[in-house]
């Protein structure tokens, strides 16, 4: 449970940190879209068939969040007016969806069927989001 808290904090960090209405936001609108699709498509797992449709689903949202990392880190920090602007907006989005993901991974972990694969999953999540940062 500790690894998927750290995943699920490590993807809210780089939506924080993938800020601004030029670039930056079209970045950070882009990294609230692809989790939302990997929240929701945790949330639509129900068994051990659903957890094996879903995987080629989450790996192209984590390939699309390395990318997303990747230009984010090319473009360098935002000014301090667009950092609080799309902080705010994104501090809103993030809770939101970190609890979702929470909650899905959380309950996912409890179906022995795929829990360890799961877990798995959340611990690679998380390390691929923090060597984005």
């Amino acid at each position: 449970m500790k690894h998927i808290a750290l995943s699920a904090l490590s993807a809210c960090l780089l939506l924080l940190t993938s800020c601004s209405k030029n670039p930056h936001a079209a970045l950070m609108e882009e990294s609230t879209a692809q989790m939302t699709k990997l929240v929701e498509t945790l949330e639509g797992v129900k068994d051990k068939a659903g957890w094996e449709a879903a995987k080629p689903k989450l790996e192209t949202v984590m390939t699309t969040m390395d990318r997303i990392g990747k230009d984010v880190k090319a473009l360098g920090e935002p000014d301090e007016a667009t950092k609080k602007e799309l902080g705010d907006r994104v501090s809103k989005d993030v809770a939101g969806l970190q609890q979702r993901m929470m909650q899905a991974a959380m309950k996912l972990a409890q179906n022995e069927e795929i829990a360890e694969d799961v877990q798995k999953f959340m611990t690679d999540f998380g390390k691929r989001m923090s060597a984005t940062k």
